[in-house]
């Protein structure tokens, strides 16, 4: 009887991963030293070896010091596998399932593959048409303070996404990428919205880390406005990018996290209007590390004009949910008057003083047009005080539900 293993949680969720009918098939995360290879920081380069037969599996533990696990126990020097059995190899879970396919030859080792090329922050845009790990990148979709986004092909899948590789700065060491996977590992229990952008997987191959993300047909906020079809939007575009977000925050709300870094750079909008929020949780997963300290005061400054008065302020009290709020007012009002911010300076001195100050009814004389009653909202969203906006994403709903022309 043949055997697969088929990853049932983990990086590499779905894939599946034939045994030959009889040897030895190492596993871990070196592919020049193992024979199943897979995207897990957890995983060590060889992991567990398996010693197949025609009466099913021993599994030996070769790792140092992460261990592996049969159905939840802890496998002491070797254990066996029957069908139905789940194997555990750092954070990725494999069933033994029965297979009635071609038994494949195992690789050897004496060939090394071509090495993957090593590039600066500033040169990831090279990296297309190059492969990493099971994905095969395609053109460059994007590229911020931290990486590059490209399009790409899931080989195994045939599925498009968009992969995210950062910096080869990061991590400088195994506290930065522990950091990094044990936030990821969190978003499995949030990531769930249909206005929020999907985290499919994210694992190492050779100096990158990367991020698969649902591929979203449509431009992030920034770039929207470089099209000449921009200008002749209305303000229900506005609307709906709020409309669309608070549902995201609300859905964040009731998990008891936020966002706390909504600029027009992550904002995702689809021809049709349709706004989706990127980024979750990703400055708290690389928060400490090399990269984020050397970008830390580029990253200030462009996103300076989205944040609200009290982050300004040197200790004082900032309630997360409301602060989202703010942030996301500032973006309506970028979208409703393509492309201007309702408060920024010549000089970031400048930007944060009119920050603190706040907007004023001189200000909302010269807003752009749009029906008044929208416009309380969002000036609701953007007072300088905390208490005097919206306590909640829920809050804000109630006041944007009258504008749904679908009702």
């Amino acid at each position: 009887m043949a055997w697969c293993l088929t990853v049932v949680d983990g990086a590499d969720l779905k894939r599946v991963f034939p045994l030959p009918a009889s040897g030895k098939v190492a596993i871990g995360k070196d592919p020049l030293h193992s024979h199943i290879n897979f995207n897990d920081f957890y995983l060590e380069k060889t992991h567990c070896a398996l010693e197949v037969d025609e009466d099913g599996i021993v599994v030996h533990d070769t790792s140092q010091e992460r261990g592996v696990f049969i159905n939840g126990k802890k496998v002491v020097r070797n254990g066996g596998m029957n069908t139905g059995d789940v194997l555990r190899v750092g954070n990725t879970y494999l069933r033994m399932d029965p297979y009635d396919g071609p038994a494949p030859e195992l690789a050897d080792h004496d060939d090394e593959p071509p090495p993957i090329p090593l590039f600066t922050l500033k040169r990831l845009v090279e990296l297309q048409s190059h492969t990493l790990g099971h994905y095969e990148l395609g053109l460059l979709l994007g590229k911020g303070r931290h990486g590059a986004v490209f399009r790409a092909r899931d080989i195994d899948t045939g599925r498009s996404v968009a992969l995210k590789v950062l910096s080869p700065d990061f991590p400088q060491n195994s506290d930065e990428i522990k950091r990094f996977a044990r936030v990821i590992k969190s978003l499995a229990q949030i990531n769930d919205h249909p206005n929020l952008v999907r985290w499919i997987g994210t694992g190492k191959i050779g100096p990158y880390v990367w991020i698969a993300q649902e591929l979203i047909d449509g431009e992030n906020l920034n770039s929207i406005f470089t099209q000449p079809e921009s200008t002749r939007w209305s303000w229900r575009g506005a609307w709906r990018l709020a409309w669309d977000v608070a549902h995201v925050l609300e859905h964040l709300h009731q998990r008891n996290t936020n966002h706390g870094n909504i600029t027009a750079a992550n904002l995702l909008v689809t021809n049709d209007g349709k706004a989706f929020l990127n980024d979750l949780r990703f400055q708290e997963a690389i928060e400490g590390s090399v990269l984020q300290l050397e970008q830390m005061e580029q990253k200030f400054l462009a996103e300076l004009p989205y944040r609200s008065p009290e982050r300004l302020e040197e200790d004082a009290f900032v309630d997360p949910h409301v602060a989202d709020i703010y942030s996301l007012g500032v973006a309506t009002y970028f979208r409703l008057s393509c492309g201007a911010l309702p408060l920024q300076g010549s000089t970031p001195e400048e930007t944060i003083d009119l920050i603190r100050a706040g907007v004023s009814d001189k200000h909302r004389r010269r807003a752009p047009a749009a029906p008044e009653n929208f416009l309380d909202v969002l000036y609701k969203m953007l007072a300088r005080n905390q208490e005097d906006r919206y306590q909640t994403p829920a809050e804000l709903l109630v006041d944007l539900e009258p504008f749904n022309e679908k009702k």
